[in-house]
């Protein structure tokens, strides 16, 4: 049940941009220092 829920819930070309969205976080975060304006605008990425 919870597979066919999952299924109509999210599409193929969400889950894609989901992915691509947390990899450029997850990229910007690596290249960038931590501090509250670069944590504010990696979330934005997301």
């Amino acid at each position: 049940m919870n597979y066919q829920l999952s299924k109509e819930k999210f599409k193929a070309g969400k889950e894609l941009q989901e992915t691509e969205d947390l990899i450029a976080a997850y990229q910007f975060a690596q290249e960038n220092s931590l501090s509250e304006t670069n944590l504010l605008e990696s979330h934005g990425v997301l």
